[in-house]
């Protein structure tokens, strides 16, 4: 998958119901026509796509939604 060279991917944590601090790796793709949410097996990490910078708040507020998901799946790993 190709992304757009001109933004670099950009880190930030969740937090969880019960108080853990999950990480969320932040990626612009210009090709993405919606904000997304996805499990990384081989980093172990999650991921936050935006179809553009100005949606990045509105994929990290998407991720603290689904934090209970994030957390359950990377324990899963």
């Amino acid at each position: 998958m190709r992304f757009d060279s001109r933004v670099t991917p950009t880190q930030t944590e969740i937090e969880t119901i019960d108080g853990r601090r999950v990480a969320l790796k932040l990626v612009v793709n210009p090709r993405a026509r919606r904000v997304s949410v996805r499990i990384d097996p081989t980093r172990r990490e999650a991921i936050a796509t935006a179809p553009s910078s100005r949606q990045l708040k509105l994929a990290v507020r998407f991720a603290a939604e689904r934090a209970g998901w994030i957390a359950h799946e990377l324990e899963r790993l």
